[in-house]
């Protein structure tokens, strides 16, 4: 169909263009994994003049500025802010954005304060997208990512994986992620019984 309604070579120059797109993505990953693994390797010069790379262990936050850890608090406080229901009763999904963030606030906020100029991050397009942890990002314990709603009688707590996008041209950076109902917490325990329908709003019973 295609070779009908565009040609042979216009085909061949599309498939040409996209396997040019793949490759360059494959790439630019590859690069972006190679200098991750360069800035967690700590080169040592021993005294006998040689060189011994050693491996270690980067502790995540461990190096953060007072300005860093007051933007995780203050990330973590718009996100449960943002934390609410549905018209069905289940929690919605909630999005940070944080307008003027550098590259140098971005990498430290994904644990990399020295890679400023983001070469162990892989861009696609205008964005760089990543998958971290809440608790890594927020700077606390998976404790401290619920929040009470005491008037409906439950705890919901932000789910352990968010993702962080970041457009270095506008320096726009946003943080979307979800909800669950926590269960097990000491002063409740709760079934969800039945799912009905009143007055055209689904609600959901909790026992």
């Amino acid at each position: 169909k295609s070779l009908s309604k565009h040609g042979r070579d216009r085909v061949l120059k599309k498939l040409h263009a996209r396997h040019e797109r793949e490759e360059n993505k494959r790439m630019r990953k590859e690069e972006a994994e190679q200098a991750w693994k360069r800035l967690k390797t700590i080169t040592n010069t021993t005294a006998d003049g040689g060189a011994a790379a050693i491996s270690a262990v980067m502790k995540e936050n461990a190096g953060d500025t007072q300005e860093i850890k007051k933007l995780r608090k203050g990330l973590l406080k718009i996100a449960k802010m943002h934390l609410g229901f549905e018209t069905s009763g289940l929690p919605k999904s909630w999005r940070v954005d944080v307008p003027g963030t550098s590259n140098a606030t971005f990498a430290a906020l994904m644990g990399r304060p020295t890679d400023v100029d983001l070469d162990s991050f892989v861009k696609n397009g205008a964005y760089y997208n990543e998958s971290c942890e809440a608790s890594k990002l927020f700077g606390i314990c998976e404790a401290q990512l619920t929040k009470d709603f005491k008037r409906e009688g439950v705890v919901q707590k932000i789910e352990s994986s968010v993702t962080v996008t970041y457009k270095p041209s506008t320096m726009e950076l946003s943080i979307k992620g979800h909800a669950r109902i926590q269960a097990g917490v000491p002063w409740y325990e709760f079934n969800v019984r039945t799912l009905h329908h009143d007055k055209g709003v689904r609600v959901v019973t909790i026992n």
